[in-house]
């Protein structure tokens, strides 16, 4: 009785995948089929996919990723002109917007303080690809993905994904995302324009809670840079960025700090004064200019057309240029964003 039960159901399964193998006959060769080594067969070839991709263009689409203040966010951006709706969701805030201007004023709003600006680009492959790293492919297929608005246009990425392809062109495409890294680089740039000049007195990091009751121009910095990314957010962070933290005001144990998330950089806060001070606990005194440069770099875009904030210590009237260094997440050959680690002047 158990054998009879046991060829009656050996029978029942073979049925079903002969049904299956007639109604799902391509889902059956993407998986089965192995791709010669050209990979210009009629079969489907799936694997891993990267190409290169141009940011052709941005549409009128913002998105505000992990927003700290919903009705602050909205009463602000709801005033900008351009700004045609607002849809607010859990985790993200969705504007829509009708000129180029209003995403630039988002983003010097918004990202940063309170939650992370993105505008929705448009990106369109360069022609070929490689899958599995050997196998080049046509791709044709255009992409859309939200990126910092700053961005410049006609810039290079590299895009990674899953894809099926067949007679060497790449049908359909799933997973995919901007493949970047984070490095440090070198670059060269131009001082455009020299905007002021001040005092500024350094205060390090476990002081900087005594500025908050001085009458003075300050900026109190709760940034600590980490030397890799972290998933982990300990209760006295207030915000997790990317190779970032930013702790609560109070939090002044640089020793826990360091034990918590490894090799850190502490940022230093600053009190600005047209005039000498006398701050006892500031651990330097200087003159800075703050300055606009541009980057003078052939291999690297950067954001903002590659003009860059700067502040500049002890400047004098020979210096016309300045070496950066950056680190920068990068794809291909677009700088998405970066922190300035390091200055040297330039003279002429």
């Amino acid at each position: 009785m158990e054998k009879q039960n046991l060829n009656k159901y050996i029978v029942i399964a073979f049925a079903i995948f002969a049904v299956l193998v007639l109604v799902l006959g391509d889902v059956f060769l993407i998986g089965m089929n192995k791709p010669t080594e050209q990979g210009t067969d009629m079969g489907y070839i799936t694997g891993n996919f990267e190409a290169n991709y141009t940011l052709e263009s941005f549409k009128d689409i913002v998105k505000v990723f992990s927003p700290q203040n919903f009705s602050e966010i909205s009463q602000n951006v709801s005033a900008i002109a351009g700004v045609k709706k607002i849809y607010e969701n859990p985790d993200q805030i969705l504007i829509m917007t009708e000129n180029e201007t209003a995403p630039m004023e988002i983003y010097s709003m918004i990202n940063g303080k309170y939650g992370t600006v993105t505008r929705k680009a448009v990106l369109t492959p360069e022609g070929t690809g490689r899958i599995n790293g050997t196998i080049e492919v046509s791709v044709s297929m255009p992409l859309e993905v939200y990126l910092n608005p700053t961005i410049g246009t006609n810039s290079t990425v590299v895009v990674v994904g899953e894809v099926a392809a067949q007679g060497g062109e790449v049908k359909y495409m799933q997973n995919s995302a901007i493949s970047s890294s984070r490095e440090s680089i070198t670059i060269g740039a131009r001082i455009a324009n020299v905007t002021g000049t001040s005092y500024l007195y350094q205060v390090d990091f476990e002081n900087r809670t005594m500025m908050e009751g001085e009458d003075y121009a300050k900026e109190i910095s709760d940034i600590v840079l980490l030397s890799n990314a972290s998933k982990e957010k300990k209760e006295y962070v207030s915000w997790l960025g990317d190779r970032y933290i930013i702790v609560n005001r109070n939090m002044t144990n640089k020793t826990r700090i360091t034990e918590d998330y490894g090799n850190v950089t502490f940022q230093y806060s600053a009190i600005r004064s047209n005039e000498r001070l006398n701050v006892s606990y500031a651990s330097s005194e200087d003159m800075v200019s703050k300055a606009i440069a541009v980057s003078q770099d052939r291999e690297y875009i950067l954001p903002n057309n590659g003009i860059i904030e700067l502040e500049i210590r002890n400047m004098n009237s020979s210096m016309t240029g300045i070496t950066l260094v950056l680190d920068a997440e990068i794809s291909g050959n677009l700088v998405l964003d970066y922190i300035v680690t390091a200055q040297y002047p330039a003279y002429s």
